[in-house]
């Protein structure tokens, strides 16, 4: 069975602290996942406020905040392998 390496995405408001959206990005493999973040998500990120806290601790875990007069907004980042299920010919 193949695998694929998934990012869970969650968003946090500043002022109660709950989860106002989440997303999933896809990709072959986490060599992938790392390049995307460094290249793409992380100067992304930056040109929004947001700073890169969190990740040595965790290699599957990233953390953006940014601080403003309303509190701390937070981008978190979850990644994990997952087994690809169907597919090709053999899809449903």
């Amino acid at each position: 069975m193949s695998k694929v390496y998934v990012l869970l995405i969650q968003n946090y408001d500043a002022l109660d602290g709950y989860m106002t959206s989440s997303d999933v990005e896809v990709f072959t493999d986490k060599a992938t996942c790392d390049e995307w973040m460094e290249q793409e998500e992380t100067t992304r990120q930056a040109l929004k406020g947001f700073k890169l806290v969190a990740h040595a601790e965790d290699p599957g875990y990233w953390e953006f905040v940014k601080e403003d007069g309303n509190g701390t907004y937070t981008h978190d980042f979850f990644g994990q392998y997952r087994d690809v299920i169907g597919g090709g010919d053999d899809a449903c």
